[in-house]
């Protein structure tokens, strides 16, 4: 479970008897319960003393004091709401919708006309931007848009913890569709693979994730470097499971070519394991001196890295310490609410 920052108690009055609509445009609800992003940010709003309604699609939403709604791509439909009624509407960018590179799989140039006209207006007409990483404010701020506010994303350390379990396995997670793998550069990982079993031939990876339309070269790969033994996909898991694992980790792997913030990162970090990923957009923001830069595109200097830190505890426990202390300091869920709190009773009480 989510514990929620005690913060807005002393707060009970600078909502009271105003509506809040929070919207995303998913097709599965229960998203809503196991994105984390989702998740927390209802759970504040909820405790503003507003009346909230939560829409995933149009027909869902409603006549709001204030809207609050995620991905500038989908947000054109509450825009158009808060345009009709003349209130105000905060969106929150987290993510590759905002990001021009054209080397970027379902970035902004990957839309339609029809979606990058409408990122375009969110972005113009929006009462206010919030950027989950200065990286993503630097790409907001190209379509023009110079008045935006960082507020990273909230981790919840009370959930997301050490813990004293047996620290066995080397793990990784990510949707495993063509973009994300592409994106993270899992097949990097289980390249990697063979040169940590020279040295330790036993470690176990695990890879977890929706099994998505990538998942069957994954596995012909793993297949054909001969390491079934040593790699695991577990499919979709929950979050109870993900803190297992995290819990679990030695060490967690993403090197990827491009994070709009990097939730799982900071996740582990928050579970003091140890990060291997690579020094690029916001990773470098989020990961600080706490892990290891790596080559998305050099399985071998993957291995390497992972290899000095599996053989060197003290090493990893430095790390695992200055980590943990970096994400209650910077990212927690408390320091994002303070945040939140006087941006969103402004627009309320102006």
């Amino acid at each position: 479970m989510f514990l929620v920052t005690p913060l807005i108690q002393n707060n009970d009055q600078i909502m009271k008897n105003h509506t809040i609509c929070f919207f995303t445009k998913i097709n599965d609800k229960k998203l809503l319960e196991l994105v984390q992003w989702y998740k927390n940010d209802i759970e504040f709003l909820k405790q503003t003393n507003a009346d909230l309604s939560v829409a995933t699609s149009v027909k869902e939403l409603k006549k709001s004091d204030l809207y609050y709604s995620w991905w500038a791509s989908g947000s054109i439909y509450p825009l158009l709401y808060a345009k009709f009624f003349r209130k105000p509407i905060i969106v929150v960018a987290g993510g590759s919708e905002v990001v021009k590179d054209q080397k970027l799989i379902a970035g902004y140039s990957s839309k339609s006309i029809l979606g990058k006209a409408a990122v375009n207006l969110v972005i113009k007409l929006s009462d206010k931007i919030i950027a989950v990483s200065n990286e993503l404010a630097n790409e907001v701020k190209k379509f023009g848009r110079d008045d935006v506010e960082v507020i990273y994303h909230g981790i919840d350390t009370k959930y997301y913890r050490p813990a004293n379990k047996v620290k066995d396995i080397i793990f990784s997670i990510s949707y495993l569709d063509k973009a994300n793998v592409e994106r993270k550069r899992l097949k990097t990982i289980i390249n990697s693979v063979p040169y940590v079993l020279e040295k330790y031939p036993q470690q176990k990876f695990i890879i977890a994730g929706t099994q998505g339309n990538a998942y069957q070269s994954l596995t012909e790969l793993v297949r054909d470097l001969g390491i079934e033994n040593n790699i695991e996909f577990t499919g979709n898991i929950s979050n109870e499971k993900k803190l297992e694992l995290f819990q679990r980790s030695l060490l967690y792997l993403q090197p990827t070519i491009h994070e709009g913030f990097g939730v799982a990162i900071a996740e582990a970090m928050s579970c003091a394991v140890p990060v291997i990923s690579s020094n690029n957009t916001a990773v470098k923001e989020v990961l600080g001196d706490t892990g290891l830069f790596c080559d998305p595109d050099d399985p071998k200097q993957l291995a390497s890295l992972t290899l000095d830190l599996l053989s060197d505890k003290k090493r990893r426990e430095q790390l695992s310490q200055r980590a943990r202390e970096r994400v209650l300091n910077t990212f927690s869920i408390e320091e994002r609410n303070k945040k939140l709190i006087p941006l969103i009773d402004g627009f309320l009480n102006r």
